[in-house]
C-alpha cells in the first residue's frame, strides 16, 4: 500500500530481480544489433579485434592498474635491498650469497653479476678499515684503493664451507694488504724488514714512556721498555730518516735566502783528503831548524831554482840540493809521528 500511494519509487530486491530478468533478452538483442552494423574489419583498441593487416592485439594495460604494478616491482627490488643484514662492526652479512657464489660455475654469466654485488656493498666498510691508517702520511687514495684491493681478493678466496663468517677472513686480508703497501711502497730508502718493525715499535713507544714517565723517554728507557738493547733502538731512530725523502724543490727555510733545498747542498771537495796532510805538516812545521824551513819556503813558495837559492844564501847549488833532500826526509819523519 504504501508503494501504491507513492507512485513509482525505488524498485525494491525483487522488482531487480525481475528487471533483471526482463533486461536480459533485450540487452542481448541490442548487442547483437550493434555487432552487426560494425563496419567489417576495423577493431577498437581497447577490445581487441582484427584489422586489415591482420589480428590486433590488446595494447597494455597503463592506467592505475599498471602504475601499481610498477610501484609493486620496484618495492619489490627495495625489500631484497633490505634483505641483507649488518653484523655490529658495520659489515654486511652476505655469507649466503657468498656461498651461492663459491657454488657457481666460472662461466655461469649471472656470476660476475654477484660476485661485483657483493664487492659493491662490502666496500664501505673496506674504506672504513683503510681511514684507520688516515694519519700515517700515505694518500687516502691510495689506502682506498689498496683496502679495495684487499677486498677483491678476500671475495675471490673465501670459502663458506669452513664455516667462518665472511667478515673474519676479509678483514686480515685488507689488513695485510695495506701493511703490505707500507713496507714496499711506504719508505722512500729501501730498509730491511726488521728496521721498520723496529722503527714501527719504538715510534709506538714514545708517547706511552713520554706519559707515563712525564719527560722525553731516553734510548735506555726505550730498550728497557721493548726488551730490545739500546743499539736496536739507535738504529731503529736512523731508520726514521729515511722514511720519507722531500724533493730538492723542497722551499728551503732559515734565515738565509735560500729557495729550495737543494742549494744548500754542497758538492764533493777535491781539497777534503788534503785536510789530514794540512794538520801534520801545521803540527810538524814548527819543529824543522830555521835555515831547512828558509831554503823550503824559497824553494816550494817562492819557486826559486836551487841555482838561485845558492846565490841569494852564499852557498853552491849542490849543498842546496843535499839540504832540501835531508829536510824533506825529517818533514815526512815529523809529519808520521
Amino acid at each position: 500500500m504504501t508503494q501504491r500511494l507513492l507512485g513509482r519509487s525505488a524498485p525494491g530486491p525483487a522488482d531487480d530481480r525481475v528487471g533483471d530478468r526482463r533486461g536480459t533478452g533485450a540487452a542481448r538483442d541490442a548487442t547483437a544489433s550493434r555487432a552487426a552494423q560494425r563496419p567489417t574489419g576495423t577493431g577498437n583498441g581497447a577490445t581487441g579485434g582484427a584489422t586489415e593487416d591482420g589480428p590486433h592485439h590488446p595494447a597494455p594495460a597503463r592506467g592505475r592498474r599498471g602504475q601499481g604494478a610498477g610501484r609493486a616491482e620496484g618495492s619489490g627490488r627495495a625489500q631484497r635491498g633490505r634483505a641483507v643484514g649488518w653484523d655490529d662492526s658495520g659489515w654486511p652479512v652476505l655469507d649466503s650469497l657468498l656461498a651461492e657464489l663459491g657454488q657457481m660455475a666460472h662461466d655461469d654469466p649471472a656470476r660476475p653479476r654477484l660476485r661485483e654485488y657483493i664487492i659493491c656493498r662490502c666496500a664501505p666498510a673496506a674504506r672504513r678499515e683503510a681511514m684507520r691508517y688516515r694519519n700515517t702520511g700515505e694518500p687516502i687514495d691510495d689506502l682506498v684503493q689498496v683496502a679495495t684491493l684487499g677486498l677483491i681478493l678476500a671475495v675471490d678466496r673465501y670459502d663458506a664451507s669452513r664455516g667462518i663468517p665472511f667478515r673474519h677472513f676479509a678483514v686480515p686480508t685488507i689488513l695485510g694488504e695495506l701493511k703490505r703497501h707500507f713496507r714496499d711502497k711506504g719508505w722512500a730508502v729501501k730498509v730491511s724488514r726488521r728496521m721498520q718493525e723496529l722503527y714501527q715499535e719504538v715510534r709506538a713507544a714514545e708517547p706511552v714512556l713520554a706519559q707515563r714517565l712525564q719527560r722525553l723517554p731516553t734510548t735506555a728507557d726505550l730498550a728497557a721498555h721493548l726488551n730490545i738493547s739500546e743499539e736496536e733502538v739507535r738504529r731503529a731512530r736512523e731508520g726514521e730518516a729515511v722514511h720519507s725523502a722531500r724533493s730538492l724543490n723542497w722551499p728551503g727555510y732559515g734565515d738565509d735566502d735560500v729557495a729550495e733545498v737543494g742549494e744548500v747542498i754542497g758538492s764533493p771537495d777535491k781539497d777534503i783528503e788534503a785536510i789530514a796532510d794540512r794538520d801534520a805538516l801545521h803540527r810538524a812545521w814548527p819543529k824543522l831548524p830555521e835555515r831547512l824551513r828558509t831554503m823550503l819556503t824559497l824553494r816550494f813558495v817562492e819557486e826559486m831554482s836551487q841555482s838561485q837559492i845558492g846565490d841569494k844564501l852564499g852557498i853552491s847549488q849542490m849543498h842546496v840540493s843535499r839540504q832540501l833532500t835531508r829536510s824533506l826526509a825529517l818533514l815526512r819523519r815529523l809529519m808520521s809521528a
